[in-house]
This record gives C-alpha cells, structure tokens and sequence, in this order.
C-alpha cells in the first residue's frame, strides 16, 4: 500500500513533466534535457545531505561491494523456484525496461506523434498506470498466481499487433506496456521481498536490477539492425516474440510449481 501511495506521487510528478514537456521542446528542443539535468543535480545535492541511520551504516569499500554484489547473485539461485522467479522477474524487466527507456519515444514518433501529442500520451498513461496501481493494490485485485499471468498477456498484446496499428490503436498498445513496464515494481517486487531472506533481500533484488541492466545492454545492440532497417514497430513485433519465448514459458513454470 505504501509503496502503491509512493507511485502515485511519483507518477504526478511525471505526468506534470509530461504535460509540460512538449510544450517546453516546441520553444526550444534543447530546454527540457537541460531542465532534466537541472533536475538531476538538485536531486544529488539534497540526496548529499540524507543521513543514513547509523545502525544501517556500513563503510564502502570495491572489496564490500563486490562481496554483496556475489551474495546478491546468490540469492538469485538459492533455489530453483528463486531462480525460476528470477529469470521471469529479469525477461519482463528487462524487455519492458528496453521499451521504457529508449523505445517508447521512438515508436511515438514513428507513429506520427508530435512533441504535445507525445507530452500528453506520456501524461495520461502515467495517471491511468498510478490509478490502476492504486485500484489494484488497495481492493487486491489480482492473486499472485493472476499477476504472473498478467504480464505476458498485457506484453504479448502491446508488443505483437504495433508494426500493424494505425495512430489511435498505437495509443493502446503504449498504454499495455507502460502499464506492464511500471506496475512490474509495484506488482512483482512485494513477492521479490518475500521470497529472499530479509539479510540479503536489499542484495538480491539489486542483482535482479543489475541482471535486467545487463538484458537492457544486449536489447540496445541486437535490436539496433531491425530499428534501422524495418523500424521501431518490428522491433516491438520482435519483443513480442522474445517474450513469447521467454517470459511465457517462466510463467508457465511458476505457475506449475505454485500450484504444486
């Protein structure tokens, strides 16, 4: 519930953003990446001055962080229902996050959408993704074995038809992922939480991080000959695919292993 609360607030900041974005770029195309900067060092100087609880406190060192960064991949395969709960935690992280954070913009301007257009789009996904959250969360909507499923089919819908979809059903198919690629760290990380052990819970689900990282790195590359010769739709089409071969069949054994 509080993290759900958390995420409202957060995506009222975004969908402020959102709406004034792409008004900002059509006075100048170079001012909302410099607000963005602003944003960020005003962010890094009041992170500078929190103070962590002492009793939490632990000097770093490479030595440290290389010792929890092994626990926490550890972790990840403590056993095989861990692990088969890692690998599909990674493949919808990973792909969604490829999507969020670098083809998301490109398949909107592909479509057709402008720098408003694509503001607005950005807005109120935000709110419709922080008012399903909400919903979801507050009334306990979906079981865990429901919101395994949900991700593929919601991914599976948003990714496949996209090379095929005229302007107004593209609206549709970003809403599906933006809600997939959002709702993944509300929805599946409460049962991240539960399944590692609370000692090397903060490790873990920073491996599983570093581990969606490493699938967003080997996405930007592999995808690029398709993005530049057939355009962001088909690479949408061939995320639809790896989630077919991937998070599919995750789910299928989650599910299996749940139930037994």
């Amino acid at each position: 519930m509080i993290q759900s609360k958390n995420e409202l607030v957060y995506r009222i900041g975004i969908t402020l953003a959102g709406f004034a974005g792409g008004y900002i770029f059509i006075v100048n195309q170079r001012l909302p990446y410099v607000l963005v900067g602003v944003a960020t060092i005003i962010a890094a100087i009041i992170t500078w001055f929190e103070i962590e609880p002492h009793i939490d406190s632990e000097k770093f060192t490479l030595k440290n962080y290389i010792k929890q960064t092994r626990i926490g991949f550890q972790e990840l395969w403590k056993t095989t229902y861990i692990r088969d709960f890692s690998f599909y935690y990674i493949s919808v992280g990973g792909i969604t996050w490829y999507y969020l954070f670098f083809l998301l913009n490109v398949f909107m301007t592909d479509v057709g959408f402008n720098p408003v257009h694509r503001g607005w789009i950005t807005a109120v996904n935000s709110m419709l993704v922080a008012f399903v959250a909400l919903m979801v969360t507050r009334h306990k909507l979906l079981s865990r074995n429901a919101t395994y499923i949900f991700f593929p089919i919601v991914m599976l819908f948003g990714f496949l038809f996209a090379p095929f979809l005229t302007s107004l059903a593209a609206t549709i198919s970003l809403f599906l992922i933006y809600l997939a690629g959002i709702t993944r760290f509300i929805f599946l990380d409460q049962y991240a939480n539960e399944e590692f052990d609370s000692k090397y819970r903060a490790t873990a689900i920073s491996a599983l991080n570093m581990a969606i990282s490493f699938v967003y790195f080997l996405l930007s590359f592999s995808m690029n000959p398709i993005l530049t010769r057939w355009g962001s739709g088909w690479v949408m089409f061939t995320l639809g695919v790896i989630t077919l071969f991937t998070t599919v069949p995750s789910t299928i054994i989650l599910l299996r292993k749940k139930v037994s």
